[in-house]
């Protein structure tokens, strides 16, 4: 199963669309959606608008791959939990943020293994998705910082 999450904040009816395109062409291609406050309503896979927290976590973890706008929470979830991403920026060019700072968060991400960053985002993802072979390095990723880090924190808080 694929886990679409496009954040609650804003809609992301670009991908949300492509998505649905991609699975009403390929019905084989397994979709669940969290598809956020958008004006696009899917035909072609099941969704909510918003998920609670337990919700979220029960489509996560069944997921062998999640789809997502560049936001830092799902960003850091995948690699904590070594899950392979696709990411799609919001552009402001479409209305989707008020600046292109997601093309910068993807740059930053760009040669991480276990995630993939669409160029054209209807054709690569349509050839990713049903390749079904979702092939990535596990990178082993702490969800906590590194000592060294906080003992520096820790110094800092510390002295006057």
């Amino acid at each position: 199963m694929i886990f679409l999450t496009v954040g609650t904040q804003l809609g992301f009816d670009r991908l949300v669309q492509a998505i649905d395109k991609i699975c009403k062409e390929c019905p084989d291609v397994l979709v669940f959606g969290q598809i956020g406050p958008g004006k696009y309503t899917p035909k072609y896979f099941k969704y909510k608008r918003s998920l609670s927290l337990a919700e979220y976590s029960n489509y996560f973890d069944e997921a062998n791959i999640v789809i997502s706008h560049a936001g830092m929470g799902t960003i850091i979830n995948c690699l904590v939990n070594n899950k392979p991403l696709i990411l799609v920026p919001r552009l402001a060019e479409y209305n989707e943020h008020r600046n292109d700072h997601q093309l910068a968060t993807i740059k930053k991400f760009s040669n991480v293994s276990m995630f993939f960053i669409p160029s054209d985002l209807e054709g690569d993802l349509k050839q990713y998705l049903t390749s079904h072979k979702f092939n990535y390095e596990l990178n082993d990723v702490s969800p906590y910082a590194p000592v060294e880090m906080l003992d520096k924190l820790q110094d800092i808080l510390t002295n006057d």
